[in-house]
């Protein structure tokens, strides 16, 4: 199921993609890759309330990656000074 999720993300089939990584969550509910993938079709569908649990969860799995995260964007969004 992560493979086909993947697979249909790729293929911007987001609810087969969500389907896939939900189910794969019914095993194991702690795989931060799967979080991180629902995060992200969330995000692209404007889904704000799952995004914001999903972030939630990865914060709870991994507090350091949304740091980061965080710190990559406010990198990315500086602009820099002449």
């Amino acid at each position: 199921n992560y493979n086909l999720g993947t697979i249909y993300g790729m293929k911007n089939d987001l609810p087969q993609a969500e389907s896939r990584f939900l189910k794969v969550l019914e095993i194991n509910p702690n795989l931060l890759d799967v979080h991180l993938n629902l995060a992200m079709i969330y995000e692209r569908t404007g889904q704000k309330e799952e995004l914001q649990k999903e972030i939630n969860i990865i914060n709870q799995i991994n507090p350091e990656l949304i740091k980061k995260m965080q710190e990559e964007a406010a990198k990315k969004n500086k602009k820099p000074t002449k």
